[in-house]
């Protein structure tokens, strides 16, 4: 009698632990499948893709701008005013937040009339090297930062630097930040997925000895 009322308690119970194990199991392959990680990861290298190309639009815009300055360097070294303008038609034109022209002791020589503030960051003297060697040098920012920045050397003019940088759509960067988000929390939870496994069967077997018992 003992052995009959088991297995009548328990029957049910290992086919519906059975039964659920597949929905399961099913679940987190639809969860886990590669069409999602395959869109994850094209989201991601679209968003990154966005802000790489902002970046090679700056680097191109300060190349320009560069050229246009150091063929007219003998009549705008002497005259800030002339440079101002200079600095700001390019700006207005390439619709930049900052454009600035700076010493390597940082003193501003110039800036155009658009920019929002003066420098607002200290340049590594690793960054004025690097631009001194004729690099186009990008200037990293916080993870709060929008905007894309550059420095580059101005060979017209004596140990001088041209700054400038410009604004990223927010809700680019947003959707950029929403993106790394959820990629991050999906590799984590593929790695834990052995885990969900693990829980759910011992909750099962934990419930099968339970109505075991009470039978």
């Amino acid at each position: 009698i003992v052995t009959l009322f088991s297995l009548v308690a328990i029957t049910p119970t290992i086919i519906v632990a059975i039964v659920s194990g597949m929905f399961f199991e099913f679940g987190l392959q639809s969860w886990f499948s590669d069409k999602v990680r395959t869109a994850l990861d094209n989201s991601q290298a679209v968003a990154v893709a966005y802000i790489a190309e902002h970046k090679k639009a700056i680097q191109a815009d300060v190349l320009g701008m560069a050229k246009d300055l150091n063929s007219q360097a003998f009549a705008l070294s002497g005259n800030k005013l002339l440079l101002e303008q200079a600095l700001t038609v390019q700006a207005q034109f390439l619709s930049l937040s900052e454009a600035i022209v700076f010493d390597r002791k940082g003193v501003v020589k110039a800036r155009a009339r658009t920019t929002l503030d003066l420098i607002g960051d200290s340049f590594p003297l690793a960054a004025l090297d690097m631009a001194a060697k004729g690099n186009i040098v990008p200037i990293v920012g916080g993870d709060n930062d929008d905007r894309v920045r550059v420095l580059v050397s101005l060979d017209g003019f004596l140990d001088h630097f041209l700054y400038i940088s410009r604004f990223v759509d927010p809700n680019a960067l947003a959707l950029v930040k929403s993106t790394q988000d959820a990629r991050s929390d999906y590799m984590l939870a593929l790695d834990e997925q052995s885990q969900y496994r693990l829980w759910f069967n011992l909750t099962f077997i934990v419930i099968a000895f339970l109505v075991l018992l009470a039978a």
